[in-house]
């Protein structure tokens, strides 16, 4: 006979293994550290890092989201200002035209 129970906690804690992996993975993509990675998901989430399930994991995710689209937008808004300034896009123009 299956336990159907034990069968889900294996599901969920896999589940929670694959989110963490994830938390650290873009963590590290963003410059963090791993001691800062799991200090600013144990602000977010409210709770340790060995307590933090798939719910805290996926919540630090959102975040992450958040912070790069704040990067990606600064980084797109700086390159069309120093597009601007060399001319680019703007018929060969130069600083001296704007």
């Amino acid at each position: 006979m299956v336990n159907r129970a034990g069968t889900e906690r294996a599901g969920r804690k896999s589940e929670r293994v694959v989110y963490r992996g994830a938390v650290l993975r873009l963590g590290g993509m963003l410059g963090l550290s791993a001691a800062e990675i799991i200090g600013l998901a144990e602000a977010l989430a409210g709770r340790s890092w060995r307590r933090c399930g798939t719910a805290e994991f996926r919540l630090v995710l959102d975040e992450y989201a958040g912070m790069l689209a704040l990067v990606d937008g600064k980084a797109h808004k700086q390159a069309r200002r120093h597009d601007a300034v060399a001319g680019v896009g703007t018929g060969g123009g130069n600083a001296s035209t704007l």
